[in-house]
């Protein structure tokens, strides 16, 4: 891929980035780094439901379906260190 191609690609993904919320990015980094819905709800004080309900929430504005797509992603946007 060539650098404009990159650059391209890029801010496709950081336009989608600022589509979500505070506390949908405070999920999407936790879920990056591993973490389970229990536990992301745990630390965040929040329902498992809500949890679940946030990641369904981000998935759909990033077009993304599964967790690992998610943490290349993150990584990707610098939400988290490979």
């Amino acid at each position: 891929m060539d650098h404009k191609a990159t650059n391209n690609n890029n801010n496709h993904e950081l336009k989608l980035l600022a589509q979500l919320t505070e506390r949908e990015l405070e999920v999407l980094k936790l879920t990056a780094e591993g973490h389970s819905i229990k536990d992301i709800a745990r630390k965040l004080h929040r329902a498992q439901g809500t949890i679940a309900r946030h990641r369904e929430n981000i998935m759909t504005k990033l077009k993304i379906h599964d967790r690992v797509a998610l943490t290349r992603f993150a990584i990707r946007t610098n939400l988290i260190e490979a």
